[in-house]
C-alpha cells in the first residue's frame, strides 16, 4: 500500500530536504560500538552497532548510500529509531567508506553483494535466535534490490525495505552532473576519497607496490566500469568549484541588476 509523502510547509524543495539534515544535525544522535569484521578475501568492513544483541532481540541490517558511513544523519537517526523501538542496528560499512583504508585494492558499488552476503551469513551463525531484517538507502537500496534478485532461494533476512533506491543508475548520474545538484554533491558526497586522501602514501602502495603498470590500468579499468559513481565522486572536485564560481556569480549579478533597475525606475 502506498501512501503519500507530505514534506513539512517550508521544506518542499527536494534539494533542500537533502540539505537540511547536513546542515542543522551534524553531531551523530550516540556512539556506536564498532567492530571490525573480516571478509573470506582476507579484507574488511567496519560494522557500527547500537549496541550488542540480545537474545531473540530483532537485528536490522542498515546498507548506506554513496559515500555514506555512521555520521550521516539518515543513517545514525535511523539506527537510533531502530534501537526506540526495542531493535538492535547494526550499519554495513562498504569498503572504504568507515574512514580507514581498506586491505585489498577492491571498492564497492551498486551490484556487489558478497561482502552483504558474508556479514548477513555471520549473523545467522552467531545470533540464531534473533529475527534479521535488512534496510538499504539509495545506492544501498539498489544493492539491496540486488542482493535479494542473487539470493532469493536462501535471503537470510526475513523482511527488507529498499529506501530511494537508484534503479537507473545512467540517468541518476547524469541528472546529479547538472544544476544545482552539483552543488549537493560535493556536500554530501564530499568525504568519498577521504580515506584515500588522508592515507595518501599508503593508497601509493595500495595501487602502485602492489600491482604493475598494466595491472594499474585494468584496475582504473575496473573502477569506472564497475563503479561510476565511486569514479565521478573523486574526480568531481574541480567541476564542482567551477559550478559554485558560475552559480555566486550569476547570484550576484542578479542583485546588481536589481539594484540598477530601482534606482533608475522612478518611484
Amino acid at each position: 500500500m502506498m501512501t503519500p509523502f507530505n514534506p513539512i510547509p517550508t521544506a518542499r524543495n527536494a534539494h533542500l530536504q537533502t540539505l537540511l539534515p547536513r546542515l542543522l544535525r551534524r553531531q551523530p544522535l550516540f556512539a556506536p560500538i564498532w567492530q571490525a569484521f573480516d571478509l573470506p578475501d582476507g579484507d574488511f568492513v567496519d560494522l557500527a552497532w547500537t549496541h550488542h544483541p540480545e537474545v531473540g532481540q530483532p537485528i536490522i541490517v542498515l546498507f548506506h548510500g554513496l559515500a555514506g558511513s555512521f555520521d550521516s544523519p539518515y543513517a545514525n537517526g535511523l539506527l537510533a529509531a531502530f534501537k526506540q523501538q526495542g531493535w538492535c542496528g547494526v550499519v554495513m560499512h562498504f569498503r572504504g567508506c568507515s574512514g580507514r583504508l581498506n586491505r585489498a585494492p577492491r571498492t564497492y558499488h551498486s551490484g556487489e553483494t558478497e561482502d552483504a552476503r558474508a556479514f548477513l551469513t555471520y549473523l545467522r551463525q552467531t545470533y540464531p535466535n534473533n529475527e534479521i531484517a535488512a534496510v538499504g538507502v539509495s545506492l544501498g537500496g539498489n544493492m539491496l534490490v540486488r542482493y535479494l534478485a542473487d539470493y532469493q532461494h536462501d535471503p537470510i533476512v526475513s523482511c527488507s525495505c529498499a529506501i530511494s533506491p537508484p534503479l537507473d543508475l545512467a540517468a541518476c548520474s547524469t541528472r546529479i552532473q547538472q544544476g544545482f545538484p552539483v552543488f549537493i554533491k560535493r556536500i554530501c558526497y564530499g568525504r568519498c576519497d577521504k580515506p584515500y586522501r588522508k592515507n595518501l602514501p599508503d593508497t601509493k602502495k595500495w595501487v602502485g607496490g602492489m600491482l604493475g603498470s598494466g595491472q594499474r590500468l585494468k584496475l582504473c579499468s575496473s573502477l569506472i566500469k564497475r563503479s561510476p559513481h565511486r569514479c565521478m565522486a573523486l574526480t568531481m572536485l574541480n567541476t564542482t568549484i567551477k559550478a559554485v564560481v558560475v552559480y555566486l556569480s550569476l547570484t550576484l549579478l542578479r542583485s546588481h541588476l536589481r539594484l540598477s533597475m530601482r534606482k533608475t525606475i522612478p518611484l
